[in-house]
């Protein structure tokens, strides 16, 4: 949380930030630059979340459930 905070705008989900200078201000997964918008489309394509940590190894189980919340 610490570091969302020091990037700008806290969410009420831990492991998701906004900041008008990643993305135009996009929800993005802290840490990282994928965007929870990345993250529900490959659900909408039939990914389940662990197969999305598989695609992206720098998230976690957690922050993908976070972004789907």
């Amino acid at each position: 949380m610490v570091e969302a905070s020091k990037m700008g705008g806290l969410t009420r989900h831990p492991h998701i930030i906004r900041s008008s200078q990643m993305h135009h201000g996009e929800p993005t997964i802290g840490g990282s630059s994928i965007t929870v918008r990345t993250v529900i489309e490959r659900t909408r394509l039939g990914d389940t979340p662990e197969q999305i940590v598989e695609a992206y190894p720098v998230l976690t189980l957690a922050q993908v459930h976070d972004a789907l919340a």
